[in-house]
């Protein structure tokens, strides 16, 4: 009965993050796992008519062809059933890796810090570079010698083939070897970046990270300015994303002014998420979708600030005072993780139920069964979901690597100018 209660939270945790399929990027994904499975590789570009034949760089393939093969044989209710299980399953690293005394406490605190950020947990494949990161770091902690060198590179092989940050990897196992001084280790560095290579594009691999931050932070913040995934964080608190706006400033500044203030511990761990803290605000502050990174990777640090905050403050109580804070608290915070996961089971994207696409986010199937062979347009959130279904080539779909600034500018025209869609409409051939 003490471990069920130990570990209730992170079911508490599960439910928390638990909602139906509501990334557009989800369904373009799966049509190119479905390609891949039933024609092979994939060179060219084959869901949009603008871009057809375009070379493609298709860096994602072994995420796609997993997702596409749970979505077919075992269904969308359980694609969403899983989502939320990566994210448990990365707490349960940093329960082992931290050892808390109080694990109730620490788990609480984390579906605490995880709640204003839960609709970042999407069915993408950056769950599962979360994953793998983290599975990087209970490497480095527990293994040794050639064993963890073995076990590194594997897992960058397989960062590698499931998404374009993979240069993450190496950049994390940098952070970690500097904390710990192991500084002749860094020469395998070189050689844990290359095994990227083992990936059906090869060599173009490895620039692949480099395009993608100079396409949403340099080249064009035309993308960062209409994709709320890319906007930085000044932009989303001007779309009106206050509350986790809010929680990731007041998170970032604690952290900032607490690593600056203390001296690096003895604790490897704690030498290395300080490490962390400039280089992953940075990337939380640019790009919102890389706040649920922040977040998974900074939750241990974080927890310790509020650990020794909420200490000194109990020091200036009576010692009865404290004694009975800390034994009511843990009771406290699992009754309000219970209430924010039973407010937010309630709160359902539409209402939409697992077993189908939230109502509201993507056509139904009554106006899919009216497309027929003749160019339609569509926005860029729909294209994934209109092919998938139809295989019916669309205008516009969520890979915005494949897309010029002049056609996303004009795509964007069209949609706020409504007067110049003849033109438009002449361009393109729409029916």
């Amino acid at each position: 009965m003490n471990s069920l209660w130990k570990y209730s939270p992170l079911a508490l945790l599960y439910f928390c993050l638990l909602f139906p399929i509501t990334s557009a990027d989800y369904w373009w994904h799966i049509s190119a796992g479905r390609e891949i499975l039933e024609h092979g590789w994939i060179h060219q570009d084959f869901l949009s008519f603008p871009h057809f034949g375009k070379s493609w760089h298709n860096i994602h393939w072994l995420y796609q062809v997993i997702t596409f093969a749970i979505h077919k044989y075992l269904g969308l209710i359980i694609a969403a059933l899983m989502k939320p299980l990566f994210i448990v399953g990365i707490i349960w690293i940093h329960l082992r890796l931290w050892k808390p005394s109080n694990p109730v406490v620490f788990l609480c605190f984390a579906g605490w810090a995880l709640f204003p950020f839960r609709f970042l947990a999407l069915n993408r494949p950056t769950l599962f570079t979360l994953v793998i990161l983290h599975l990087m770091i209970w490497v480095l902690v527990r293994q040794q010698g050639k064993a963890k060198w073995i076990s590194l590179s594997v897992l960058q092989i397989l960062l590698a083939n499931l998404q374009g940050l993979f240069i993450l990897g190496p950049a994390l196992v940098i952070c970690y070897l500097v904390a710990e001084k192991s500084w002749k280790e860094l020469k395998w560095i070189p050689l844990l970046y290359c095994v990227s290579m083992i990936h059906p594009l090869g060599v173009d691999t490895l620039i692949y990270p480099f395009k993608i931050w100079w396409r949403i932070s340099i080249g064009a913040g035309l993308f960062s300015q209409h994709i709320s995934e890319n906007a930085p964080l000044w932009l989303s608190i001007e779309r009106g994303h206050y509350v986790t706006s809010a929680f990731l400033m007041i998170g970032i500044l604690s952290i900032v002014i607490y690593t600056l203030k203390s001296k690096c511990g003895s604790h490897t761990l704690m030498r290395f998420y300080q490490i962390l803290v400039l280089p992953l605000s940075y990337l939380a502050l640019t790009s919102q979708r890389n706040q649920l990174l922040w977040v998974l990777l900074m939750l241990p640090l974080v927890y310790h600030v509020f650990k020794e905050f909420f200490q000194k403050l109990n020091l200036k109580f009576t010692p009865l005072i404290r004694t009975q804070v800390q034994s009511i608290l843990p009771m406290t915070m699992w009754i309000t993780l219970a209430a924010l996961a039973i407010i937010h089971m309630n709160s359902w994207w539409a209402q939409a139920s697992l077993k189908s696409e939230a109502p509201m986010r993507f056509p139904s199937q009554q106006i899919l069964a009216r497309l027929n062979s003749v160019r339609i347009f569509n926005a860029d959130q729909y294209g994934g979901f209109i092919h998938f279904h139809t295989k019916h080539k669309v205008f516009i779909d969520g890979r915005f690597i494949l897309r010029e600034p002049d056609f996303f500018s004009e795509y964007i025209e069209v949609l706020e100018d409504p007067q110049i869609w003849p033109q438009f409409q002449s361009k393109w051939g729409f029916g």
